[in-house]
């Protein structure tokens, strides 16, 4: 499979790692949220960015959070997952 190189993160795949950082800075930033919808939320970001759908991963975490809550989870998520540098 081939790695994606989307704004400067080199990971093709959120790992269970990526998803547990994911929600850990999700309840970091909006404590308020539910844990179903954040379960949910993040199992999309996972997906979409997993298939190779990066596009759609703001659209997910803007239902949740801000434009910089939405870029601090991603980032969390991607360097858990193993990710060698987040610009």
């Amino acid at each position: 499979m081939k790695s994606q190189l989307i704004d400067g993160y080199n990971v093709t795949v959120i790992t269970e790692a990526g998803l547990n950082a994911g929600a850990k800075t999700l309840h970091d930033i909006a404590p308020n949220t539910h844990p179903m919808v954040a379960e949910l939320v993040l199992n999309m970001v996972r997906s979409d960015w997993s298939q190779g759908h990066e596009d759609r991963v703001d659209k997910h975490l803007l239902q949740v959070v801000d434009l910089t809550g939405a870029k601090r989870i991603l980032a969390a998520m991607l360097v858990a997952s193993g990710a060698a540098t987040v610009l």
